[in-house]
């Protein structure tokens, strides 16, 4: 990507670092565990995956990502415990050495899950050294305010990047020396406090900004926003590092991260994020990989493919890119056969070439 020009990162873009789910129903799968699903509500069986992607106004392409895995030390050591008294008790199928076999197996597997074991703070923080070791020129970080950790933001500094994040109507403010929530200093201010800002892309924000001291992240610039003049329904709060920047440039910068979510829904809608059938995890990662890869490719190919300049299409969606794609080897395999049978062979013998 970075050797296309049409591809290359810009300065004024960002990097996006969220996570998804990949859902499955195999309880054998390796890895396979329930996380919490806040958009469903509920537990659902799945991979977590850790993401960094880069966006612009022009492209979104993925950097790379991390599995993520979770890990309880009451919860698994108390599993471990009646895994290993169940053990014991199989006096009929083990014998004294095979039982002490298999315990040492569940051993084992606990300790390997407590080494591997990472918070997706420190997955975000392997995936910010790798985006850098890439050279991705993007100067800005963004994330949710599930990321937002005073060990990811001085991480992200010290590459002289800048972030913005979401900041949860729950947590505290130091103004003027005193601990005020987030929630209870929006309560306070005056409707004329707000200001409107259109951005380039036609929307239009009423906002409030201010720089304010956030335990353990120190000295950042909030902007309190609202979508609407009377300021009803709940606002959006941005936090970011650059206290010198003006609310319209914050907005539109943190805007960009909502190519994350089309990006996530095109990997499982029309390139199969979701549909392996496999078990073991070597195979998964390579799955995840080709998945990001052809995702990618799809990019590139309505940048650059000869098909979509003949027929000038406007290929908008990954979607639209794919039907294009397949259009395209239709195309090549019709003038494969069309090549095959002006040589004099007959429609068996193309036929035979096909499926060898």
């Amino acid at each position: 990507m970075e050797h296309c020009p049409q591809t290359q990162s810009q300065p004024g873009g960002v990097c996006c670092i969220d996570d998804t789910f990949s859902h499955k129903t195999g309880k054998h799968i390796e890895n396979v565990e329930k996380h919490f699903d806040h958009a469903e509500g509920r537990y659902v069986l799945a991979h977590n995956l850790v993401t960094c992607q880069y966006k612009d106004r022009r492209v979104s392409y993925a950097i790379d990502f991390r599995p993520y895995y979770r890990f309880n030390e009451k919860q698994d050591k108390q599993k471990l415990k009646e895994q290993l008294s169940d053990v014991g008790r199989q006096i009929e199928l083990f014998d004294e050495r095979q039982r002490q076999i298999e315990k040492l197996k569940l051993l084992l597997i606990y300790e390997l899950r407590k080494r591997r074991f990472k918070t997706k703070i420190e997955l975000a923080c392997e995936l910010v050294d790798s985006t850098e070791t890439l050279g991705i020129k993007a100067k800005t970080y963004v994330f949710d305010s599930w990321f937002l950790s005073k060990r990811l933001t001085n991480h992200i500094r010290a590459y002289g990047k800048d972030w913005i994040s979401v900041l949860k109507s729950n947590r505290i403010l130091l103004i003027k020396g005193q601990r005020v929530p987030l929630s209870q200093f929006i309560a306070s201010l005056p409707k004329e406090a707000f200001k409107k800002i259109n951005l380039k892309n036609g929307k239009c924000y009423w906002v409030f900004t201010k720089s304010v001291k956030l335990p353990k992240i120190g000295k950042v610039r909030i902007v309190i926003s609202y979508t609407n003049q009377q300021l009803s329904g709940d606002p959006m709060t941005l936090v970011t590092n650059r206290r010198d920047w003006e609310a319209v440039k914050i907005v539109s910068t943190y805007l960009l991260r909502s190519g994350v979510d089309a990006f996530y829904r095109d990997a499982k809608q029309h390139l199969g994020l979701e549909d392996y059938q496999l078990r073991a995890m070597r195979g998964i990662r390579r799955h995840w990989y080709l998945v990001f890869l052809a995702h990618s490719f799809l990019l590139l190919n309505g940048l650059r493919s000869k098909l979509v300049k003949r027929l000038k299409s406007n290929l908008g969606t990954i979607g639209q890119s794919s039907r294009a794609m397949c259009d395209e080897l239709t195309v090549s395999l019709i003038a494969w056969i069309y090549k095959y049978l002006q040589y004099n062979k007959l429609p068996l013998e193309v036929a035979d070439l096909l499926t060898r």
